[in-house]
């Protein structure tokens, strides 16, 4: 879909490698165990990506099920989408107390 849109790819990944340390960072002293996890594992995963994509210009995916038709990835692909559904869950579940008394 994006094949020979790499510097497109480097750019947005930059940026939201870039937002969403800054929201890690200003969420460091929450107490959210689950957030702070979950911002790390998708960092870490656009980080694998980024570092594919800048050394050989594509991503090097490694995790090819053979025995049923699935497709294929890697584990920083695995890390980001681990981290965006815990994101998810962890901001639909939490609790935010916004009614006035």
């Amino acid at each position: 879909m994006f094949s020979g849109k790499q510097p497109l790819l480097i750019i947005l990944t930059l940026i939201i490698i870039v937002a969403l340390l800054f929201y890690l960072i200003r969420n460091l002293k929450t107490d959210q165990v689950f957030l702070k996890f979950s911002l790390s594992l998708i960092i870490g995963g656009a980080l694998g990506n980024l570092i594919d994509r800048i050394r050989l210009n594509y991503v090097v995916d490694m995790l090819d099920f053979t025995l049923i038709n699935y497709p294929v990835f890697n584990m920083a692909d695995v890390f980001v989408v681990s981290g965006a559904v815990i994101f998810a869950y962890t901001i639909l579940t939490s609790s935010t107390d916004n009614s006035v008394d």
